[in-house]
């Protein structure tokens, strides 16, 4: 038997047991959904974000995603290279460069969410509508929760970490 699933054997309505089990089968579905996205999950997260909002650079972007400013640069310049983002300049500020998503970009972004959402659905079925509703909030409202709990800034980190603190 697996270790975390023994540790939680006396109580089967473990948060950790039950969120595991939903957070791997939404990750196989999920990952063969991004394959195709260079960085995988992190570019398909980058696009998203780039596609729903204005974000002013990219540290900003860096620091949305959850990953260190240096391994953000790498994302783009991936994404870059397959056509399915841009760097403008900024017509606010010259020292930065948004990021924008290409034509190419938005309809791949496009079709990802719209079968990710199919997977979603799937994974949800039993549940009735209102239900998913109800779920759906209060897994934004933990996810919510948990990032104000466990939000250290990528700089922070860094330097925590350069350190060796």
């Amino acid at each position: 038997m697996n270790g975390l699933i023994t540790m939680y054997a006396a109580d089967p309505r473990s948060l950790g047991v039950d969120l595991g089990v939903v957070f791997r089968s939404y990750a196989q579905a999920a990952d063969q959904l991004v394959a195709d996205i260079p960085a995988g999950p992190r570019g398909h997260q980058t696009l998203v974000a780039v596609m729903h909002k204005t974000i002013g650079s990219q540290a900003a972007l860096a620091e949305q995603i959850g990953v260190d400013p240096s391994t953000m640069v790498h994302i783009l310049d991936e994404l870059e290279k397959a056509g399915f983002i841009e760097r403008c300049p900024d017509p606010t500020d010259r020292r930065n460069r948004r990021v924008v998503p290409t034509e190419k970009g938005r309809e791949l972004g496009a079709s990802i969410e719209s079968r990710l959402r199919r997977a979603e659905d799937r994974l949800l079925r039993g549940f009735t509508q209102a239900e998913q509703s109800v779920f759906r909030d209060l897994l934004a409202r933990l996810a919510e929760r948990a990032t104000d709990v466990d939000r250290v800034p990528a700089r922070i980190a860094a330097r925590r970490l350069g350190s060796g603190r």
